[in-house]
């Protein structure tokens, strides 16, 4: 499992330094068998606790919608696992709001049993750091009628009305979907964890990744860092679902008071 490194100056940091270790679309399914499941969260819990996270964020698509009771152990399992390192930030993707009811409401129920802090349009300081996660409308992913065209786009107006105006402290806004960055960044964020576009499932050298889940070819926010109006996002590229020439990916991120480079 591939650890991406990156390093993020905000000069009204409380502290030193903060470390986030950022989890994405882990995409725990029905599929998978019980070994592989086993396999890729221990993979996780071990490259995670390598990296002596200040924070862990999980940015989404914990497990796939075609999850069932025991796939979804799994996942509320990891998220008990990583909550013994560090406190532990979850925001939902598509995949969990798109989860049937029964499953949906099992998972929220299992995960309000964990000492972890779900950002579902809401917010927590930590550290000093204004932690915001932001769920964005099923529409920004896929049109009732199933198609992909004409997708709607998140404005910072609803981020505003979901979660409310960012105060004064450093922010970090969870979002899974990093197509969102010019609201982002309108409605103010220091820094944006992200990912849902699986590194661009295929990757290729010099054009980086080739396809999204909305079946856009060379999306523009694929993997990495992206800025925007004084605003950092970082996308993760994630561990689960079909990939080629595109690890699966942790994203350890060193928020920093003074530019030590």
């Amino acid at each position: 499992m591939k650890i991406s490194n990156y390093h993020i100056v905000l000069p009204d940091l409380p502290q030193e330094r903060m470390r986030i270790v950022q989890v994405s679309d882990s995409h725990f399914g029905r599929k998978a068998s019980f070994e592989e499941k086993t396999k890729r969260m221990s993979d996780i819990h071990e490259t995670v606790k390598s990296l002596h996270p200040d924070v862990v964020a999980v940015t989404g698509d914990l497990v796939s919608r075609s999850a069932d009771e025991e796939t979804l152990k799994f996942g509320w399992f990891m998220l008990s696992l990583l909550s013994k390192m560090a406190p532990v930030l979850y925001v939902f993707g598509n995949h969990e709001t798109t989860l049937p009811e029964k499953m949906q409401d099992l998972l929220l129920q299992k995960v309000r049993e964990i000492d972890i802090h779900l950002l579902n349009n809401t917010s927590v300081n930590i550290g000093g750091v204004d932690f915001y996660g932001y769920v964005l409308p099923n529409s920004c992913y896929k049109n009732e009628d199933g198609s992909y065209r004409r997708l709607e786009k998140c404005t910072a107006v609803e981020i505003r009305t979901a979660v409310g105006e960012r105060r004064d402290a450093p922010c970090v806004l969870l979002a899974h979907n990093p197509m969102g960055l010019e609201a982002y960044a309108d409605w103010g964020a220091d820094v944006v964890l992200s990912g849902h576009v699986h590194g661009g499932i295929v990757r290729l050298p010099l054009l980086g990744g080739v396809l999204s889940p909305e079946r856009r070819f060379f999306p523009k926010y694929t993997k990495g860092c992206y800025k925007m109006a004084g605003t950092t996002m970082i996308v993760c590229a994630g561990i689960g679902k079909l990939r080629f020439n595109n690890p699966a990916e942790i994203v350890c991120v060193d928020l920093v008071r003074n530019d030590e480079s």
